[in-house]
C-alpha cells in the first residue's frame, strides 16, 4: 500500500514538473527577454550610456543617423500605416539592444516625389531597390523608441527592434536624396487604435536602472499600439516650447471623450501641426476643439530628465526607477475623426 501511494506521488510530482515547463503563468503573455544569459534579470530593452548621453546633448527633435539599409517591406495600404519599412544597422554608433533600426517614411502609399508620374505602388519598391538597399544612407527624422516589435518572429524588413527613425523626413544615399517632409500629415482613413486602448496606453509605465554598463528598461503591461487620435482639452501657451526641428508641449488630452491625462506632444517643423503649435505658443489656444492623429513613442526626453534628477549629468540608479510621464505622441497632423464617436 505504501509503495503504491509513493508511486502515485512520484507520478504527480513528475507531471507537475512537466506542466511547469509548458505553461506560461497567467498574465504574462510575452515574457521579457533575459539579459543575454548573464544573471537572469529580466528587462525589455537597453540603451547604451554613450548613446543616451548623445541624445541628451543633441537638443533636437530631428536626429541625423547613418544607416546601412538592408531590406524593405512591401508598400502598406492606407488602412494599415501607408508606409514602407526599411530595416538596417546604425553606423558609427552603438545604440543598445535589440540593436537593429527600422526607418519608416510617412504616407508613401499616397505620394511620390515631385515630377514623378508613376503610382506610389509601382514607384517606391523599385526606387528603394535601386537607390537605397545595400547602401549606407544619411537618414533624418524623429528617433522613436518603442517595443511593439522588440521580440517575436523576425523578418528581413522587420527584425526584432525598439529603435526607429519614424517618421523619417529624408533619406540621402550618395547623391540621391528624397525628402518626405511634405508627406507628413494625417490623411482620412489612416489607421488608429481604439479609443479605449489609446486611453490605457497613455498610462503605460516605464522603469530604468543602470546595470552591466548600460541602461536597462522595464515597461508596464498596459495595452498599447502605434497610431492614435487624441483631443487636446487644455494647452497653456506657457507649456509650449520651441525646439530645434519643431515644438514640444505638455497638454491635457483625452482619447475617449471621458477621461483626461497629461501627455507630451511633439510637432515637427514644416507641418501644419507645428505651425499651429507655434501660434499657441505666441497667442494661446483659440480652437474650441483640436484633434491630433499621431504616433506613440517612449519619450527619451522624460527618460533623460528622470536620470538627471535635477543635475546636469545622467545618474546611474542601481534599482529600477520610475520614469515620470514616459509616453509621448509624435503628431502627424490634425483630423476631423472623433475616435469615440467612430467606435
Amino acid at each position: 500500500m505504501e509503495r503504491r501511494q509513493l508511486h502515485s506521488r512520484f507520478r504527480f510530482l513528475a507531471l507537475a514538473v512537466l506542466l511547469s515547463t509548458l505553461v506560461v503563468p497567467l498574465g504574462i503573455a510575452n515574457p521579457r527577454p533575459v539579459a543575454n544569459g548573464q544573471d537572469g534579470d529580466e528587462f525589455d530593452f537597453t540603451i547604451n550610456e554613450a548613446f543616451l548621453n548623445k541624445l541628451a546633448s543633441d537638443d533636437t527633435l530631428v536626429q541625423t543617423m547613418n544607416v546601412k539599409m538592408q531590406a524593405h517591406s512591401s508598400l502598406h495600404s492606407l488602412s494599415s500605416d501607408c508606409e514602407m519599412h526599411v530595416a538596417g544597422s546604425a553606423q558609427g554608433v552603438s545604440m543598445g539592444s535589440p540593436s537593429a533600426i527600422v526607418v519608416e517614411p510617412p504616407n508613401l502609399c499616397l505620394f511620390v516625389p515631385p515630377g514623378v508620374s508613376k503610382s506610389p505602388g509601382s514607384f517606391w519598391p523599385k526606387n528603394f531597390d535601386d537607390n537605397v538597399i545595400s547602401k549606407t544612407c544619411e537618414v533624418k527624422g524623429f528617433f522613436r523608441i518603442f517595443t511593439e516589435h522588440a521580440s517575436g518572429t523576425p523578418t528581413p524588413s522587420n527584425p526584432n527592434h525598439v529603435f526607429e527613425v519614424h517618421p523619417a523626413l529624408s533619406i540621402k544615399c550618395g547623391d540621391n536624396e528624397i525628402s518626405f517632409k511634405t508627406f507628413l500629415s494625417a490623411p482620412e482613413g489612416l489607421r488608429a487604435i481604439k479609443a479605449t486602448t489609446a486611453t490605457i496606453c497613455m498610462t503605460r509605465s516605464l522603469q530604468v536602472r543602470f546595470k552591466n554598463n548600460r541602461y536597462e528598461f522595464q515597461e508596464g503591461t498596459q495595452q498599447c499600439g502605434n497610431f492614435a487620435i487624441i483631443e487636446i482639452t487644455n494647452l497653456n501657451q506657457a507649456w509650449v516650447h520651441k525646439m530645434n526641428g519643431g515644438h514640444s508641449a505638455i497638454a491635457r488630452v483625452s482619447a475617449d471623450g471621458l477621461s483626461t491625462t497629461t501627455l507630451k506632444l511633439y510637432t515637427l517643423e514644416g507641418t501644419d501641426a507645428d505651425d499651429w503649435m507655434e501660434a499657441v505658443r505666441l497667442n494661446g489656444m483659440t480652437d474650441d476643439r483640436k484633434l491630433f492623429h499621431g504616433l506613440f513613442t517612449y519619450d527619451y526626453q522624460s527618460i533623460i530628465r528622470t536620470l538627471k534628477a535635477g543635475g546636469n549629468t545622467l545618474t546611474k540608479p542601481s534599482a529600477f526607477t520610475t520614469v515620470r510621464f514616459p509616453m509621448a505622441l509624435v503628431v502627424f497632423g490634425d483630423t476631423e475623426t472623433v475616435p469615440w464617436e467612430e467606435q
